[in-house]
This record gives C-alpha cells, structure tokens and sequence, in this order.
C-alpha cells in the first residue's frame, strides 16, 4: 500500500512537473511567435523604406539631369540672343547711315 501511494505520488508530481514543461513550452512558443511577427513587420517597414529611397535616388536623378538639359537650353539661348543682339545692332547702324545719307540729301 505504502509503495503504491508512493508511486501515485511519483507519477502525480512527474505529471505536474510535465504540465508546467507544456505550460513553458506553450509560453516560449507564444513569444517565438510574437518575435517572428515582429521581425516581418519590420523586414515590411525596412522594404518601404528602401522603395521610398529608390524613389528619391531617381528623382533627384531626374531632376539632376532636367536641371543639365535646362542649362544647356539656357547656353543655347543666350547664344542666340547674343546673335540676334549683335544682327540688331548692325541693323540700327545701317538705319542709322541711311537716315543720315536721306536728310542730307533732302537738304
């Protein structure tokens, strides 16, 4: 009888003892769980964040290279108004000279 009561009470603590592992087992996985989520929670953030980066870097490429192609407009720009200044200017001195020959010889 005594040995059987012991037994029982072996068994009954070895039971208790192997709910409290499944409970911590239980617990620990819980947690794995959560880290888990977390982690591909993040990993999405961090994966935003990189397209939004990539988007910026190409942005700031195309502006870079608008900014290249309006300068160069602008070169081209002055250039021709600086033509069409200097046609001008031999316009009004040859204006100028015919003025001058007409009222001399309306004179």
């Amino acid at each position: 009888q005594c040995e059987r009561d012991v037994a029982r009470r072996t068994v009954r603590e070895q039971n208790i003892a192997v709910e409290h592992a499944l409970t911590g087992i239980q617990k620990l996985q819980r947690g794995h769980d959560k880290f888990k989520l977390k982690l591909s929670q993040q990993a999405e953030k961090e994966a935003t964040a990189t397209a939004a980066l990539e988007k910026c870097r190409l942005a700031k490429h195309a502006a870079h290279s608008a900014t290249s192609r309006a300068l160069s407009a602008n070169k081209h720009l002055r250039s021709e108004n600086e033509e069409l200044r200097r046609a001008l200017e031999e316009k009004e001195k040859r204006f100028a000279q015919i003025i001058s020959i007409a009222s001399k010889s309306n004179v």
